[in-house]
């Protein structure tokens, strides 16, 4: 591929400011987040010369777009690059700029399938997701309740419900994975040639996707994951400190006697109208959100995820006569058009809603901090592994307190989910033993990945 062709492959360019060199930085800029300094940062790649081409779009979004180069770039650096000089080979700006068209051509495509499914994202997040993980929770009780006294629950699992496989076998089905989705989203030029096929194969099977899943399949990893976000659920729980709203209340006395008024009322209104506003959004779905009829979600479908709902809490031998209420009084709902419309309007302005441009850009940002601190070199920092069962043991219980302090601070809340403080414990408890063997973790998140690859790639099943 040549740099005039990726030139032409350009659909919206994105500017790039001189700059003079061509090193990284040595130190990030206190502006590490802005455009400009990523943009600068991006041009390390000497695609084409910085002055005979704009970079290819990748998505929707030119500051989005930025932010993908910064880290696309560092990893070229880091891993490539050398690579390909220490082979003795020329043209190395050549080669950079196909692997940019590689790049760019993948993320656009990826980007038309989630616009082309976006209906059949929502049903596998609410149908096909909640029903993978209350059968895996609730095989895990089932071994817990039938292992013996000199075993683990882990091999009972293992032997019962892991449809026989092994982590060799789980290696050898991601590489027949892989291999099939290079063929759907890469172009028949990086196919057929064997190079840039076996590049591809080891860099998304080898450096992407295997670490993800065994690093992810690691307890102590979810322990720790589980544990941070009961910490931010805290943060986000608490809100305003007391300080802040004196702070704030005092600001308001102070100019509170400088308005006349008229400005009393305009201020009255423009709440009122502001309010009025947020109610309304709730019941007016925007087009982009409404659900294609034919796909629209039915009250059986929902019952996947409240049968994980009814499993987490007890509710439904808590609360028998309230629930039994709940689920017919839905039933009937959903059997009017309006409300299954609504209804399915709803759950997909919610997941598009969280899984927004500023949500990927900030974990683009979180990747690139976390790989190359300086934005120089891949410092990853040492990992704290632990090295004993009871190191193991220390971080279980340092994150059990975590989720169980969350948990139980919820106060009414708390009580109406878990019925009593001894069931918070039990059941903080009882999820993380869930995540206790690597080995089953390993078999669940690939089950995971599967759905996330069919939900995109369907041609693959």
């Amino acid at each position: 591929m040549s740099a005039k062709q990726i030139k032409q492959a350009a659909v919206k360019p994105i500017p790039r400011t001189s700059v003079s060199g061509s090193t990284f930085p040595v130190r990030r800029s206190t502006k590490k987040d802005e455009i400009d300094y990523l943009r600068n940062l991006s041009r390390t790649l000497h695609v084409s010369n910085s002055s005979k081409g704009d970079l290819p779009q990748l998505t929707f979004s030119n500051e989005l777009d930025v932010k993908l180069y910064a880290l696309f770039s560092l990893l070229v650096k880091n891993f490539v690059q050398t690579w390909y000089v220490g082979l003795g080979f020329d043209k190395e700006e050549e080669f950079i700029g196909e692997l940019v068209f590689l790049f760019s051509h993948v993320c656009r495509k990826i980007q038309e399938r989630i616009s082309s499914r976006r209906d059949e994202i929502v049903t596998s997040l609410f149908v096909d997701l909640p029903y993978v993980l209350e059968k895996h929770f609730r095989s895990v009780y089932e071994s817990m309740r039938d292992c013996e006294e000199d075993e683990s629950w882990g091999d009972v699992w293992m032997r019962k419900f892991s449809d026989g496989l092994i982590e060799e076998e789980m290696v050898d089905y991601r590489r027949i994975l892989v291999d099939e989705i290079v063929k759907v989203l890469f172009p028949d030029e990086a196919v057929q040639s064997g190079i840039t096929r076996r590049f591809l194969d080891g860099l998304i099977e080898g450096v992407i996707l295997r670490n993800v899943i065994e690093s992810f399949s690691e307890p102590f990893v979810i322990w720790e994951i589980l544990g941070k976000i009961s910490i931010k659920m805290q943060e986000c729980g608490k809100g305003t400190t007391n300080e802040d709203e004196a702070e704030h209340a005092t600001e308001q006395d102070h100019t509170q006697g400088k308005k006349t008024e008229q400005e009393h009322v305009r201020e009255g209104g423009r709440y009122h109208y502001s309010l009025l506003h947020r109610i309304l959004n709730v019941f007016i779905i925007d087009e982009r959100y409404q659900m294609d009829s034919g796909k629209w979600l039915r009250y059986c479908d929902f019952v996947p995820l409240m049968s994980l709902m009814n499993f987490v809490t007890c509710w439904d031998t808590r609360f028998p006569i309230l629930v039994s209420i709940f689920q017919v009084t839905l039933q009937l709902l959903m059997r009017i058009t309006i409300t299954r419309k609504f209804v399915n309007g709803c759950l997909k302005r919610l997941i598009f809603a969280i899984v927004n441009e500023e949500c990927i850009g900030s974990l683009v940002d979180s990747m690139r901090g976390m790989m190359f601190p300086r934005d120089e070199y891949f410092e990853m920092k040492p990992r704290y592994v632990p090295t004993s069962e009871k190191e193991l043991e220390k971080v279980y219980q340092e994150n059990l307190k975590l989720i169980t302090e969350w948990l139980t601070n919820g106060g009414f809340s708390s009580s109406v989910i878990f019925g009593r403080s001894g069931a918070v414990y039990e059941k903080a408890h009882k999820v993380m033993e869930t995540f206790r063997h690597r080995e089953v973790n390993l078999v669940l998140l690939q089950r995971v990945v599967d759905l996330l690859v069919l939900m995109l790639l369907p041609e693959l099943a």
